[in-house]
Parts: C-alpha cells; sequence; structure tokens
C-alpha cells in the first residue's frame, strides 16, 4: 500500500478520518491501523473507501496495490 499516496487523498478530501471510518463502518482506531499498515483492508473496505473518497480505478491500484503491480507512464504495445 502507497501510504503517502494514500494520505494525500485523505488530505485533499476534505474529511475527517473519524467521519470516513464512521462511513465505513469501523472504528476510528481500526481505521487508523489500517491507514498505518498495522492491519490490512478488506477488498469491501477498500471499495468502500473509494467510493466515499470518489477515487478512479487507476488511482485505487496505484494506492492499494502498489506493491504488487508496476506503474509507469509507456503503453504495452
Amino acid at each position: 500500500m502507497n501510504t503517502e499516496l494514500l494520505a494525500e487523498f485523505l488530505d485533499n478530501s476534505g474529511f475527517k478520518k473519524t467521519w470516513i471510518a464512521k462511513q465505513m463502518n469501523i472504528s476510528y482506531p481500526t481505521f487508523n491501523k489500517k491507514i498505518s499498515k498495522v492491519t490490512e483492508f478488506s477488498n469491501s473496505e477498500i471499495g468502500n473507501f473509494c467510493k466515499l473518497l470518489k477515487i478512479s480505478t487507476e488511482d485505487r491500484d496505484r494506492i492499494f496495490f502498489s506493491d504488487f503491480v508496476e506503474f509507469n507512464s509507456t503503453s504495452i504495445t
């Protein structure tokens, strides 16, 4: 997970972390552990988070799956 990019989206969202956690039906301490990489987001939590913050599929992948996918600006031919 790219915590720097996640933090950027959180900061730019204008929402408080406590509000996001409540909307996701998880406690703030649990949410904080997830964004700090102490515990992992479930697939449904990732979906809910992205829906709340209106994060695109591409940005979702850059945030949550950056450890598994290499991103670059060149296209595959």
